[in-house]
């Protein structure tokens, strides 16, 4: 069915790219996580490369990845209302988030960017027997990897 191959591809790219870009800028701006209050929401610039450290809240990970994947979703569906209320339905429903409203705010509008950019990308594709090598990541001793993917659409 084109319309799961397209769904099963752009989803997997719009996640790919999401988790990419999300993490990417949280080592960038470096902004403080709430359980820090002696520094508050207006903590930036602690640049840094550990993937759990104190200083990784902005952009919301969560949210920019559950958007992103919920975006095309609704596309796939021809329901972006649909697609929008799963992707809150899947980060609301994780425990355990930290952030400040503005991190999960600017993940989702970053999520939902994301997956229209992917989804307008490919929409004259036609995704029968090609395959696509990707940029991804693998979790190996509780960190990210960075990998590459390969797979065909039969």
């Amino acid at each position: 069915d084109e319309k799961l191959r397209r769904f099963t591809y752009c989803a997997g790219e719009a996640m790919t790219d999401a988790l990419f870009i999300a993490q990417g800028l949280k080592h960038v701006f470096g902004r403080s996580r709430p359980n820090l209050t002696h520094d508050g929401p207006y903590s930036w610039g602690h640049g840094g490369f550990d993937i759990y450290g104190p200083y990784t809240s902005f952009p919301s990970s969560h949210a920019t990845l559950y958007f992103a994947c919920s975006t095309v979703l609704g596309k796939t569906l021809e329901n972006e209302w649909l697609g929008d209320g799963i992707g809150a339905f899947a980060y609301f429903s994780l425990t355990g988030h930290n952030h400040w409203g503005s991190d999960m705010w600017i993940g989702y509008l970053l999520g939902k960017s994301i997956g229209n950019y992917v989804w307008d990308k490919q929409l004259n594709n036609n995704f029968s027997h090609q395959w696509f090598i990707y940029p991804t990541l693998t979790i190996r001793d509780d960190l990210y990897v960075p990998a590459v993917g390969v797979w065909i659409i039969l």
